[in-house]
């Protein structure tokens, strides 16, 4: 074989000026160069650089051209990053590029060109010289010309694809007509899975570009999306590909309306539950189920579809796993805010899990914040406030609070835990217990003075644990509690959330003088 590579190079190379010696040559480089091994040879022993400067010389040959660019499309799928930068350096895409406009109509060379720059795309160098060679108007160009030609569309959506790993050209894709192809590929091939897989892939990409969400969805995304998720329910990549593009789509207010209407809450959570395994699958319906349930009606529609449980067992299953713990924190947080699915999450055992997941991944702080917040949620419903207790929430509230109490966010949060969770008797009796007390009072009083939201959770954790427990109450005036609860209560009163009246404030300003005897 490597004879048979020595001769082919040492053919082009003695007939410079003889166009069948170069077609045949680029015919026979085309073919070896099939084999990983050939890939590296052929570029050791100079031949990429003599197929370019075959097609070159003979722009409008159409045979080498043809089989020039096949050559270099096989040397280009080498997994060998060398090999594509000897590409690249020797003006491959600029040949190529040259070769499309020049042959638009030959139905073999825009395929070959297509399959080259896609391999090619895949460094972001490139993507840089591809668009500036005027590449990504060609591809879409092929794409329109060759719509019913499976390979081209398979090729180009992949290559746009890559283009639009760039942030540049995530906003030059659509006005050059690239969304609507993408989606007509999508429309015209909806059985071929891997035109749907680069489809799906070429979406997410575009819909990174937050100006490109809406419209994505205008143009008939969403719907395609969701078709394909159902038409190909067993293909993981698929459901992969686009559940992720449907978790960025789901940024937009607008999509997480249409995309519950299509139906995409029930695909997603048939997608978790048909690959357990998978942990891409998982992450990304994770994500996407988070940022569905910001909407409020779609927050009971995943519980009752069962996305609550599905959560919780990825949960469960991947415990390790630093991003499905936190998608599966933030969705349960979202979830959380609706009443009823405090007890539903409680029910499924995510308590114990967002517990876990805090002491597992303590350095996380989007873990941390999330966890705390849905605890927060879950702990609005009576029946949890003990279970929280009995779980161990109490020490990792402290724990949070007396570690980073010049976060005012994780204060925040802790603070309407601990207000939560002191609506009941004998978690009241518990938090004084455990020291908490002081630490809201230190927290809300030297630290954040001036943020509201500590200040009135705060103050309202206090009232409750003074308001039926005589020794609290002596405790909280003993740290200078009462005064605290007077002066946020002065000061923050018309920005509480809801604001105080007039009449609430003189309410809460005579319990702070109330006094009583310890032990009643």
């Amino acid at each position: 074989m490597e004879s048979g590579i020595a001769s082919i190079i040492a053919a082009i190379r003695s007939h410079t000026t003889d166009a069948d010696v170069k077609w045949d040559a680029c015919l026979a480089t085309c073919n070896l160069a099939m084999t990983c091994n050939n890939q590296v040879k052929i570029a050791a022993a100079g031949g990429i650089k003599l197929v370019i400067t075959a097609m070159c010389s003979y722009k409008a040959h159409v045979e080498i051209q043809q089989y020039a660019c096949a050559a270099l499309c096989n040397l280009a799928c080498h997994d060998d990053f060398d090999n594509g930068v000897k590409i690249v350096a020797e003006g491959s895409i600029e040949v190529i590029i040259t070769a499309m406009r020049s042959h638009k109509a030959h139905v073999e060379i825009q395929q070959r060109a297509c399959e080259g720059l896609c391999f090619l795309a895949h460094q972001d160098d490139n993507q840089v010289k591809i668009a500036a060679a005027g590449g990504m108007e060609l591809i879409i160009t092929a794409m329109h010309s060759h719509v019913a030609h499976v390979a081209i569309q398979q090729d180009a959506c992949k290559c746009l694809f890559n283009l639009a790993s760039c942030d540049d050209y995530q906003a030059k894709i659509l006005p050059a007509g690239g969304l609507e192809l993408i989606i007509a590929a999508m429309c015209s091939h909806k059985t071929h899975v891997e035109i749907q897989q680069h489809t799906c892939q070429a979406l997410f990409n575009l819909a990174c570009c937050d100006d490109n969400q809406v419209k994505i969805a205008s143009a008939g995304g969403i719907k395609l999306l969701i078709t394909a998720m159902r038409s190909h329910n067993a293909h993981a990549e698929i459901q992969q590909d686009a559940c992720d593009a449907l978790r960025i789509l789901l940024r937009h207010d607008d999509n997480q309306v249409k995309i519950a209407a299509e139906g995409g809450i029930e695909l997603i959570i048939a997608a978790m539950c048909s690959h357990k395994t998978h942990v891409e699958i998982q992450q990304n319906a994770c994500q996407a189920l988070s940022n569905l349930a910001i909407n409020h009606d779609n927050q009971s529609k995943i519980a009752t579809a069962g996305g609550i449980k599905l959560i919780i067992t990825a949960m469960r299953r991947h415990k390790t796993h630093v991003e499905i713990q936190q998608d599966a924190c933030d969705a349960l947080r979202n979830l959380s805010c609706h009443d009823d699915n405090q007890i539903k999450i409680a029910a499924a055992g995510g308590i114990e899990l967002l517990i876990a997941a805090m002491r597992s991944h303590t350095s996380h702080d989007e873990i941390q914040q999330d966890s705390f917040e849905a605890l927060c949620n879950v702990a609005c419903h009576d029946d949890n406030q003990v279970h929280i207790a009995s779980a161990g929430g109490f020490e990792l509230i402290i724990t949070s609070m007396r570690s980073q109490l010049a976060d005012i966010l994780m204060q925040q949060n802790t603070c309407e835990a601990l207000c939560n969770l002191a609506c009941h008797d004998d978690n009241q009796v518990k938090i004084a217990a455990a020291g908490d007390i002081e630490l809201i009072i230190i927290t809300a009083r030297r630290s954040h003075v001036a943020h509201v939201e500590v200040q009135q959770h705060a103050c309202t954790a206090l009232r409750k644990l003074a308001d039926n427990d005589g020794n609290n109450r002596v405790k909280i005036e003993t740290a200078g509690g009462m005064e605290l609860i007077t002066g946020a209560v002065l000061r923050h009163a018309a920005k509480f959330s809801p604001p105080l009246n007039e009449h609430e404030v003189e309410e809460v300003t005579a319990f702070t003088k109330k006094r009583v005897v310890p032990g009643c």
